[in-house]
């Protein structure tokens, strides 16, 4: 991958680390695809409608096209609270068209189950978001033989009750990929 994008990347205060990792674990083909999102303000802020500066927009874009990924720019208003709203904009990103073309029609179509696999994660934590048998959040696991906290860190999915264990293996991995 591109140093001088990566470090430009990190440096970045408008891009949340969330989305920073996505950004690198697709450049780096761990996962096919990701979402980041921006918001205009903070959730619940009493202020009125502003656009998201276009000068981040562009930044963001110059750090994509220098990690020779693909991306398409979606945003849309919220009304928050009567008379209060909020802008969202949704940067879907990946390796190549294709792919990107197919994760803009999951995400409107809502089709977890595509979603699920593009953004990498296990087809049994996917399968388990949809047939409602996640692991309670109480019995979320704090760390595992091999599985750090740390490792935890990157986790982005809710696991499911009967294969948890086997859904955090890949963790490790991405750990040491956005490190490099």
């Amino acid at each position: 991958m591109n140093q001088p994008t990566i470090t430009r990347l990190e440096q970045n205060t408008d891009v949340y680390a969330f989305d920073k990792v996505n950004i690198l674990l697709v450049a780096d083909g761990k996962k096919p695809a990701g979402k980041l999102e921006m918001f205009s303000a903070k959730w619940g802020e009493d202020e009125p409608a502003k656009s998201i500066d276009k000068t981040v927009l562009h930044e963001i874009q110059t750090i994509l096209r220098g990690l020779n990924l693909y991306w398409i720019v979606e945003t849309q208003t919220h009304e928050v609270q009567p008379g209060s709203f909020l802008e969202q904009t949704d940067i879907f990103i990946a390796r190549d068209q294709e792919t990107l073309d197919t994760l803009v029609a999951a995400h409107n179509a809502d089709d977890n189950l595509v979603l699920g696999d593009l953004y990498g994660f296990p087809a049994t934590a996917v399968q388990a978001f949809l047939n409602d048998t996640l692991l309670p959040m109480d019995e979320m696991p704090v760390c595992l033989d091999g599985i750090t906290d740390e490792h935890l860190a990157f986790l982005q999915h809710r696991l499911s009750r009967d294969n948890w264990r086997d859904e955090v293996q890949y963790l490790p991995e991405y750990a040491a990929s956005v490190k490099r």
